[in-house]
C-alpha cells in the first residue's frame, strides 16, 4: 500500500497494488487469476459498504496487468502499533472495540463476512477513531464462490476454533 496524491483533487489517497506480473510475482497464470478475482471482489465489497469505520474505495483498475485499488487515506497506526506505542487505557480499547463491532455488525447486515479480523487489519487514528481495512478474504454469506473444500481462509493465530477443528480433520 502506497501513499499517493490525487493530482486532480489535490488529496492524499492510499493505493493498494498487487504485482501479478513481472519479477515480483512467483505464481502461475491460474494463481494470478485467483488473486485478480479476489482483488476485484475486495474492490466491489468495499464500494458497496458505507460505514464510518470501514475504509472507503474510490477507484479500481489495472496497470500493466497489475490490479490496484484507490482508497481513502486514513492517517493512523495499525492496532498492534497503537497498543504497543500508546499503551491505551481499558476505556480507550473498549471504545475502539465498539467501533470495530459496529463496522462488523454493519458488514454482516450487508451479508459480508470479513474472515480476516486481526490487529493489522484495524487502523487507529486521531482521537482513537478506528477503521476496518483489508476485505481481501471477505465473502458474501451463503456464496460458495471463492471458497474451496479443505482450504482454510484467514490468518492462522486469529482463526475461530471451529475453523481450526475443521481444518485439522480435513472437513
Amino acid at each position: 500500500v502506497y501513499l499517493v496524491e490525487d493530482p486532480r483533487l489535490a488529496v492524499l489517497r492510499a493505493l493498494k497494488l498487487i504485482a501479478l506480473s513481472g519479477p515480483g510475482f512467483n505464481g502461475g497464470p491460474g494463481e494470478a487469476e485467483e488473486y485478480r478475482k479476489r482483488f476485484e471482489r475486495e474492490a466491489r465489497t468495499l464500494a458497496s459498504l458505507r460505514h464510518p469505520h470501514i475504509i472507503g474505495v474510490h477507484a479500481f483498475g489495472e496497470l500493466d496487468g497489475n490490479p490496484y485499488l484507490v482508497m481513502t487515506h486514513f492517517p493512523s497506526k495499525d492496532a498492534r502499533h497503537w497498543r504497543n506505542e500508546e499503551h491505551p487505557s481499558l476505556l480507550r480499547v473498549v471504545d475502539v472495540g465498539i467501533q470495530l463491532a459496529s463496522a462488523l455488525e454493519y458488514a454482516h447486515g450487508q451479508q459480508e463476512l470479513h474472515r480476516d479480523i486481526k490487529l493489522s487489519n484495524l487502523l487507529v487514528g486521531a482521537d482513537d477513531e478506528a477503521m476496518l481495512i483489508d476485505f481481501g478474504l471477505a465473502k458474501r454469506q451463503l456464496d460458495p464462490e471463492l471458497t474451496r473444500a479443505g482450504k482454510t481462509m484467514g490468518t492462522y493465530p486469529y482463526l475461530a476454533p471451529e475453523y481450526m477443528r475443521a481444518s485439522d480433520d480435513g472437513t
